[in-house]
């Protein structure tokens, strides 16, 4: 036999309606309450059925995510699916499905989140990037469809949160310059990706303040996240013969110079890079500091600003959410 809402509202001791409201996430109801009644439906093995909420709320009670072109980068960039525990944490907490909107190439996303939109299968939006003229986005904008957005956009008009690139990145390159660094190479990545130009501008900033010369044949952008990217320059940096230490803005391509660097029999470099998943695997991991960017958190927060925006969708005027997740230098 089914085991019904009134089977679970009896073993935990609260009426039907709390369950249900503990099924929708109700803000009314207490932190407790909630998780009493959660036990009990894992007790019984009892599951909400999404499309009668669906029904009764007119809410699909799933979040979109919306992530970038499906290539090599992001498939071995660990960042994604650190971003996506977090997320996922978060709505297995409120009672919501996720949908994933990938795709090889911009438009096949594009029309992937346009079934979404448009059919209503998902209450809101989760960008896990942020890039200019995004053609996805200005859609979801002009359809003042709710989302957020992981990472800083160019417009104060957007619900987003993301770290603070710049000032991570300054604060990383002041420390390899308090330790002795004064020849120091930049390698970033994409330059459409605006976390990539905060972070080279943090490094600029540590160079100019230090009163140290900023050399652009030094600095290395059009980088595709991936270790063979890394390896490259480390060749490179190697013929300059004149670079003491190195930022590196993405870990996987830290992991690729490292293992260059090596292979040449060169004596370590300091490489400070920006950490956005535990693995004990990389070579630099314990030999350089890094910056901690909490990329789990990142996924977290963003989906209770989602829960958030979707509470206050009829609020007028409205207003946009911004976080900055702190970040953490772990020194060598």
């Amino acid at each position: 036999m089914a085991v019904t809402i009134k089977d679970v509202a009896q073993k935990a001791g609260v009426a039907p309606s709390t369950v249900s409201r503990v099924i929708q996430n109700n803000p009314s109801i207490s932190d407790a309450t909630k998780e009493k009644v959660r036990q009990a439906m894992k007790e019984l093995k009892y599951y909400p059925n999404l499309n009668a909420r669906s029904l009764v709320s007119k809410k699909s009670f799933v979040i979109g995510l919306v992530l970038p072109d499906a290539t090599d980068a992001f498939y071995q960039n660990p960042f994604f699916p650190t971003v996506l525990r977090g997320i996922n944490d978060e709505a297995s907490k409120s009672g919501y499905a996720l949908l994933i909107a990938t795709g090889q190439t911009s438009n096949h996303r594009h029309g992937n989140v346009e079934k979404m939109v448009y059919g209503r299968q998902v209450d809101g939006l989760i960008f896990l990037y942020a890039s200019d003229e995004d053609p996805i986005f200005n859609l979801v904008q002009d359809l003042d469809f709710p989302y957020v957005v992981i990472g800083t956009p160019s417009s104060k008009y957007v619900n987003f949160v993301d770290n603070d690139n710049q000032g991570s990145s300054f604060e990383g390159t002041k420390y390899l310059i308090e330790n002795g660094a004064k020849n120091i190479a930049f390698i970033g990545g994409d330059t459409n990706r605006i976390f990539i130009r905060d972070r080279l501008m943090g490094y600029q900033q540590a160079l100019k303040e230090a009163g140290l010369t900023l050399n652009e044949q030094w600095v290395f952008n059009e980088v595709q996240f991936v270790p063979e990217d890394g390896f490259h320059y480390s060749k490179i940096i190697k013929e300059l013969d004149c670079i003491d230490a190195v930022v590196i803005a993405d870990q996987l391509v830290a992991k690729g110079f490292k293992a260059g660097w090596r292979l040449q029999g060169e004596e370590t470099i300091p490489a400070l890079t920006f950490k956005a998943y535990d693995s004990s695997d990389l070579l630099m991991t314990h030999e350089d500091a890094f910056i901690d960017i909490q990329a789990q958190q990142l996924g977290q927060v963003a989906f209770q600003m989602m829960m958030g925006v979707l509470e206050t969708e009829n609020v007028k005027p409205r207003r946009f959410a911004h976080e900055f997740i702190p970040h953490v230098l772990v020194e060598k």
